[in-house]
């Protein structure tokens, strides 16, 4: 009932060690490295002879497995080929628990791939033009235009990653200024036109309270200009 399995991991222990190494004797041609162990491993019970009893077979529990073959693969990632056997030496070298079918590999990188991120830059100036333009509507008194311009902003938005679309924003939107008498709405012409009328009224009713007082005193005092 014996049954054979390979199984592979890593050896993050050694693979530490054998990256210092590297990125020191290698410096810019090295990039990674990575040190796999492949074990050949057969789960039948192991058989063998008693230590307190001569001549008698005992064997293992039946979870416990034995190793027919392992080794490592310990593969170099470089910018470009070196001389693996000099590198293997150095490595052996330094670290013991490396076995003679151990195996030295190396990758070597053609192309370094460029990640392109999306830009959004375009699509958040057309964002924050629209916030400008709602806020001048909403000074306004044009809500429907704003609330289409805020519908408008809000679907490009939905494509920014998290929080992107709030980078900055508070500064590149501008203080709402009128530009010229076109901007005043019918409502604010309203509110100058009393307010220019109050100003008016108010200096007329001090010029004739000024003028009766005197008058006043002028008729009290006839030869006071003498």
């Amino acid at each position: 009932h014996a049954e054979i399995f390979s199984r592979s991991r890593p050896e993050p222990e050694i693979r530490e060690r054998i990256h210092k190494i590297l990125r020191k004797t290698l410096r810019e041609e090295y990039i990674d490295v990575s040190v796999i162990l492949h074990s050949v491993l057969d789960n039948e019970p192991i058989r063998k002879d008693s230590d307190l009893l001569p001549g008698v077979k005992i064997k293992t529990a039946d979870n416990e497995v034995q190793a027919l073959l392992s080794y490592r693969i310990i593969n170099l990632t470089v910018n470009k080929s070196v001389n693996l056997n000099q590198v293997e030496m150095r490595i052996r070298s330094e670290i013991s628990e490396l076995k003679s079918q151990d195996r030295f590999e190396q990758s070597i990188v053609l192309d370094k791939l460029q990640i392109e991120r999306p830009d959004f830059s375009e699509k958040l100036v057309e964002y924050v033009n629209l916030l400008v333009g709602a806020r001048a509507d909403l000074n306004g008194d044009e809500p429907v235009n704003a609330q289409e311009k805020l519908k408008q902003a809000a679907e490009i938005s939905a494509t920014f990653p998290a929080g992107y679309e709030m980078l900055g924003v508070d500064q590149l939107i501008p203080e709402y200024k009128p530009e010229g008498t076109d901007a005043i709405t019918p409502a604010q012409w309203a509110i100058i036109g009393t307010l220019g009328v109050l100003l008016l009224l108010t200096l007329a009713l001090f010029f004739f309270v000024s003028r009766s007082t005197r008058e006043k005193e002028e008729k009290e005092h006839p030869l006071q200009g003498t």
